[in-house]
């Protein structure tokens, strides 16, 4: 492994013993079959990945939900009157997580929409998790340790990816979005039919951070009016110069990191 920052998930901090700093704490307990020194979390990746998505931090734990069910169709019954299987099933697919958001304004829906960070709750489905890893070291000659590793990875970055688009894409208004995407949609228009001229680009550009400095300008103001200060440090800035209620770049980048950087890992 490379120089990064691995703790292993039995030394993380607990819930009622996180700190102000503390990026991650978890109440996940991994059976006492597995050698819990060997599954780490790389808390360098979990930065990137929070900072992407404007989390302050994230809670791990565990609760126990429904397994995938598979139930074979019946194509008849013999001379005795046992029924046959077909072969075709029914299968029932089990989450392996659920999320949800702690907000830095709670009660203020749209002052999250562009301000502020979230703290982030990862349920972890133990149970379906546990059936997922018995499959996959039946058709794989892997360790308890690798497996618990590589399920619970692709558990965690499934919920980082849920969370980051309630936080940075579900919190605005679809006509405002749909305005949004037509602006742009728009310029692009214009600057490809100007053949992609220097003049063209640059004037489009100036036009739209002007209009995103106004926009920010007259949001600090109402800020100031209704919550005394203006939260202009806690705004999640965004590249589009328009896009005020979602990030779409910033989610994308989330989605991205959470695919090409494993947050647990299985040390050697």
């Amino acid at each position: 492994m490379s120089e990064h920052t691995y703790i292993p998930v039995n030394e993380v901090p607990r819930g009622d013993d996180i700190h102000g700093d503390d990026i991650l704490s978890w109440d996940f307990e991994l059976p006492s079959s597995v050698d819990a020194e060997r599954v780490v979390v790389d808390y360098d990746n979990l930065a990137k990945i929070q900072r992407a998505a404007s989390f302050r931090s994230s809670h791990v734990y565990s609760y126990q939900g429904e397994t995938t069910q598979y139930t074979p169709s019946i194509s008849g019954a013999s001379s005795d009157g046992t029924a046959t299987a077909g072969s075709t099933a029914h299968i029932t697919i089990a989450e392996t997580q659920q999320s949800e958001l702690l907000d830095d304004h709670p009660h203020d829906r749209k002052i999250m929409q562009n301000y502020g960070q979230t703290r982030t709750l990862h349920a972890l489905n133990k149970a379906e998790i546990a059936s997922d890893i018995s499959d996959i070291r039946r058709r794989k000659d892997i360790s308890r340790e690798e497996a618990w590793a590589k399920v619970l990875n692709a558990s965690l970055g499934e919920s980082l990816r849920d969370t980051s688009k309630q936080h940075l894409m579900d919190r605005g208004h679809t006509i405002l979005k749909a305005a949004y995407v037509g602006v742009y949609g728009y310029n692009g228009a214009n600057i490809a039919m100007n053949d992609f001229e220097p003049i063209a680009v640059t004037s489009t550009a100036v036009g739209m951070a002007i209009v995103g400095a106004a926009v920010v300008g007259f949001e600090s103001m109402k800020n100031v009016s209704e919550h005394g200060e203006s939260l202009l440090s806690e705004r999640r800035l965004s590249m589009l110069a328009y896009i005020g209620d979602f990030q779409p770049e910033k989610y994308i980048a989330t989605n991205a990191l959470t695919r090409a950087l494993p947050v647990i890992r299985c040390r050697d």
